[in-house]
């Protein structure tokens, strides 16, 4: 049922051109949907994803015994895995969350949501665009503006 609903309302979801205040301004609105009904149906009120689909690794994305030996190549990335998180906002408190990684099977390259980890070299790479919460724990992501605020704060209290 809800395949066939998403097909007959896609075209009308993607076509609304709102701004991202616009965008925010349903969280009210459906934040207790998303508490109520999310949890049991595997959905949550923030998901948390890579913002990369192919392995970044140079080495791993380079073809071998072809050819075109060296070109570059897209590696897919596989083994998902969602985990429960807690994610702190600056408008609704703590709130359950989603967070998804993938897995690299040749390089055994980890992808998170904010950064990638290398098992050659052990390291933390954080991707290049602005976050816009802040992966601090294991199962914790904290939205930027409450940074922004407790920086604030203690500016202010000196």
């Amino acid at each position: 049922m809800a395949k066939i609903l998403w097909v007959a309302l896609c075209p009308i979801a993607w076509s609304q051109d709102l701004t991202t205040d616009q965008i925010e301004a349903f969280g009210p609105r459906y934040l207790q949907f998303f508490l109520d009904h999310g949890s049991a149906l595997g959905l949550a009120f923030y998901d948390f994803l890579p913002p990369v689909r192919t392995c970044l690794e140079p080495s791993c994305n380079a073809k071998k015994g072809t050819v075109n030996e060296g070109d570059p190549y897209a590696r897919e990335l596989a083994e998902a895995l969602t985990v429960p998180v807690t994610v702190f906002t600056r408008e609704f408190g703590p709130i359950p969350g989603l967070s998804t990684s993938f897995y690299c099977r040749q390089c055994q390259t980890h992808y998170y949501p904010n950064y990638w980890v290398s098992k050659k070299s052990s390291t933390r790479t954080y991707y290049l665009q602005p976050l816009k919460f802040i992966h601090t724990a294991q199962h914790i992501f904290i939205e930027g503006r409450i940074f922004e605020l407790f920086t604030a704060m203690m500016l202010n209290s000196w």
